[in-house]
């Protein structure tokens, strides 16, 4: 069968078939140009403090944040007393021995 100056419906539908191949190649990396970009799957890795931390979270290890604790460290904070190069240099000690950053 023809259909005006298309042809025939056969022609027509490899052509749609064709065209389609096309444009989902040019949705998965054909950048247009001749060449191809591989796309990645996506992918998370974890280090070994991180999944340390998510356990503690998990089981509910560690010291819980009270209300009346978050104020206090609120008000301490707003007063300036972890400003002091002293508590700065501390804080880092004990996040380092803490094993939750990496060293690099």
């Amino acid at each position: 069968m023809n259909i005006g100056n298309i042809g025939p419906l056969e022609s027509l539908g490899s052509r749609m078939a064709e065209r389609l191949r096309e444009l989902a190649g040019s949705d998965s990396g054909d950048s247009g140009d001749g060449t191809s970009r591989v796309q990645e799957p996506d992918q998370v890795d974890l280090s070994d403090a991180g999944r340390a931390l998510a356990d503690r979270a998990r089981t509910g290890e560690g010291e819980e944040l009270t209300e009346e604790r978050a104020a206090e460290i609120r008000e301490r904070i707003d007063d300036g007393v972890y400003d002091s190069p002293e508590v700065v240099e501390e804080t880092a000690r004990q996040l380092l021995e803490s094993g939750d950053l990496e060293q690099e």
